[in-house]
C-alpha cells in the first residue's frame, strides 16, 4: 500500500481575499490529521473539510484561521498562544490558554472542558449569529482582557473573574448555568440578558446593567462594588447588599422575586424613577434620592441605618410597606433615621416585566421576552356568581384564557382577555354559567405567550347555593324592546334580579317581594340596551340563584 504524505503549502505573498494574507509560514489544511508546529508569525488556515490532527503552538503571534463550511477539531493543542478566528466551527476538549491568545468568532465554538485564560490580556468576541458553548467552567486569570458578546453564549459551569482589569461586556445573551464570581476590580456590564442558574457574587469591581441582569438564586454584593442599574435586576431567592462600602446607583427595578428578601447594608442612591420590590425587606445601610420602595413582607430599618436625606431636598422617596404592622411608623421595626423626604405612601404594585419606565439599552427593548409569574390566583361568590381573580407578571401580547370545569379535570374556555402593559391585576365574573350546571365548579387561567408556552394557575373550585325547587324562563326570546321573566319559587322570600351584558356588566338590577308560585315579571327598561347576549339572574335571600341568557335584537 502506497503512503500518502502531505506537504505544507507554503505563501510569500499571501491570499486574495477571503483568505487572509499571512506572513512568515503559511500552511493550508483541506481537512487532515497531520501535526503543526506554528512559531512566531506562523499561520494555520483550515480551508476545508475536518481537521483532527495535532498543534504545537509554542511561540505567540501566530493566526489559525478556520474557514466558513470547515471544522477545527483537533486531538490535541499544545499552547493556545494564537490568534484565533472562526467563521466555521471549532470544537476542542479543553481551552487553556496562554499570552498571546485572542478568539474572534462568527461561527460556532464548542469546548466540551473547562476553560481558563491564563497569562496577560486576551480578547474574545463573539460576532453577531455566532455562537459559544462551554461546556465547562470558565475562569478568567489573565488580567487586562475583553470579553464581548453580540449574539448566544452559554457556559453550563460557573463563571469566575479573578483577575483584576476584565471587561466583559453582553450585548445578546448570555446564559451562565452555575455562580456567576466577581471575585477582582473588574466590571461586568449587561445590555441585554444575562441570566445565572446559580448565585452572583462580587467582592469587588464594577456591574453596570442596563438590560435584565437575572439570578435565579441570591445576588450578593459585597467588598467595595460599584452597582449601576438604569434596568433590571432580579435575584429570584432575595437581593444582598452585605458591605458598607457598597454603592448602588438606581434607576431601573431592584427585584428580590418570588416575595423573598432584600437585605441592604451598603449605600443605594436612587433616582427617576428607581424601584426596590421586595418581601422581607431589611435596611442596615443607607437609602435615598427619588424613587419607590414597594415591601410586601415584614420590613426593618436597623439602628444607624437611615431614608431619605438630612437636607433640603426635591427628591421624594416613596414607601409603601403594604402590610406594615404599625400605622404609626413606616416599617414594622424601626430604630433608624426616617429623613422628611422619605414618605409612606400607597401606590399600586411595580410593573415588573415592563422596561417603558426605565432607561434600559436599547438591545434589551427590542424584544423581551419572560415567562409568565403568578402572584394571585383566586375564586370566589358575588350574588352566587363566580368571580376568578388572578396577578401576574408577563410579557406584552400575553393573552390570559379563563377555563371552567364542573368535574376538574375536563376544562373549557370561558374567556379570552388580553393582558395590558402596566396592567397587574386581572378579574372575571362568569354570569355565562348555567343554572343547571354543577354545585361545585372548577376554574383555573393559562398565559398563552409569545413564545407559545401555555402557562397555567392552580385549579380552585367554588360551591354554588342552590334551589332545585326555583326555575326561571325568558319570553319573548329573542325581543326587540320588553321581555318578560317568568319565575316560580317554593317560599315567600325577597329576589334580586340582575342583567348582564356578555362582559359580565350589570346594566339592570332590580328587588322584589315574591309569593311561593309562579310570577310574571316585565322588565320594559330593555328599550334602549345594544344588540347581543345578556344573562338574566334571579338570586333568592339563601344566596341560590337561577339563571338564563335572552337576546336582544
Amino acid at each position: 500500500m502506497k503512503k500518502k504524505f502531505y506537504t505544507p503549502v507554503i505563501i510569500v505573498l499571501g491570499y486574495l481575499s477571503p483568505e487572509p494574507i499571512f506572513s512568515q509560514t503559511t500552511y493550508v489544511d483541506n481537512g487532515t490529521s497531520n501535526t503543526y508546529t506554528l512559531q512566531t508569525g506562523d499561520s494555520l488556515y483550515i480551508k476545508q473539510g475536518v481537521f483532527t490532527g495535532t498543534v504545537n503552538n509554542w511561540g505567540t503571534g501566530g493566526k489559525i484561521t478556520i474557514a466558513n463550511g470547515a471544522t477545527f477539531k483537533p486531538a490535541n493543542v499544545n499552547g493556545y498562544k494564537s490568534r484565533y478566528t472562526v467563521y466555521g466551527t471549532m470544537t476542542v476538549a479543553s481551552l487553556q490558554t496562554s499570552d498571546g491568545f485572542s478568539l474572534n468568532n462568527y461561527g460556532t465554538v464548542t469546548v466540551n472542558g473547562n476553560t481558563q485564560l491564563n497569562g496577560s490580556a486576551q480578547t474574545l468576541i463573539n460576532n453577531a449569529a455566532a455562537i459559544i458553548n462551554f461546556n465547562g467552567s470558565v475562569d478568567i486569570n489573565a488580567g487586562g482582557s475583553s470579553f464581548t458578546n453580540h449574539s448566544n453564549i452559554t457556559i453550563n459551569s460557573g463563571f469566575n473573574f479573578y483577575a483584576d482589569g476584565i471587561s466583559f461586556t453582553n450585548y445578546a445573551e448570555m446564559a451562565v448555568g452555575n455562580d456567576l464570581n466577581l471575585y477582582s476590580n473588574s466590571s461586568v456590564n449587561n445590555k441585554k440578558n444575562l441570566t445565572i442558574g446559580g448565585n452572583f457574587n462580587s467582592s469587588k469591581g464594577q456591574v453596570n446593567n442596563e438590560g435584565k441582569f437575572q439570578s435565579q438564586k441570591t445576588i450578593t454584593f459585597g467588598g467595595n462594588t460599584v452597582v449601576t442599574n438604569t434596568c433590571r435586576i432580579i435575584g429570584s431567592t432575595g437581593i444582598t447588599i452585605n458591605n458598607n462600602a457598597v454603592t448602588m446607583y438606581n434607576s431601573g427595578l431592584l427585584l428580590a422575586s418570588n416575595g423573598s428578601s432584600f437585605t441592604n447594608s451598603g449605600n443605594i442612591i436612587s433616582s427617576g424613577n428607581g424601584v426596590i420590590k421586595s418581601g422581607v425587606f431589611t435596611n442596615y445601610g443607607t437609602v435615598k434620592g427619588n424613587g419607590f420602595m414597594y415591601i410586601t413582607g415584614k420590613s426593618t430599618l436597623g439602628g444607624g441605618a437611615s431614608v431619605g436625606v438630612n437636607t433640603t431636598t426635591g427628591d421624594t422617596l416613596r414607601i409603601y410597606t403594604v402590610n406594615r404592622t404599625k400605622t404609626t411608623q413606616i416599617f414594622d421595626d424601626q430604630w433608624g433615621t426616617v429623613y422628611a423626604n422619605a414618605k409612606y405612601a400607597v401606590f399600586a404594585a411595580p410593573d415588573t416585566t415592563g422596561f417603558s419606565s426605565y432607561a434600559c439599552a436599547s438591545a434589551y427593548t427590542a424584544l423581551v421576552l419572560l415567562p409568565v409569574s403568578w402572584d394571585n390566583f383566586s375564586v370566589t361568590l358575588s350574588n352566587n356568581i363566580p368571580v376568578i381573580n388572578w396577578s401576574a407578571n408577563f410579557d406584552e401580547g400575553t393573552i390570559f384564557i379563563v377555563q371552567r370545569s364542573e368535574n376538574g379535570i375536563d376544562f373549557t374556555s370561558v374567556a379570552s382577555i388580553p393582558g395590558k402593559s402596566h396592567t397587574y391585576n386581572y378579574s372575571f365574573t362568569d354570569v355565562t354559567l348555567s343554572t343547571s350546571s354543577a354545585a361545585i365548579i372548577y376554574y383555573r387561567v393559562y398565559a398563552a405567550e409569545l413564545t407559545g408556552i401555555q402557562n397555567y394557575t392552580a385549579i380552585k373550585s367554588v360551591q354554588l347555593k342552590k334551589d332545585n325547587k326555583a326555575a326561571c324562563s325568558v319570553n319573548p326570546n329573542p325581543f326587540n324592546n320588553n321581555f318578560n321573566i317568568i319565575y316560580t319559587t317554593s317560599q315567600k322570600q325577597n329576589i334580586t334580579i340582575r342583567v348582564f351584558n356578555f362582559n359580565g356588566q350589570a346594566v339592570f338590577i332590580k328587588q322584589l317581594l315574591v309569593n311561593i308560585g309562579t310570577h310574571t315579571i316585565a322588565v320594559t327598561e330593555s328599550g334602549k340596551w345594544l344588540s347581543g347576549i345578556y344573562i338574566v339572574q334571579l338570586t333568592g335571600e339563601n344566596g341560590s340563584s337561577v339563571s338564563t341568557k335572552i337576546i336582544r335584537k
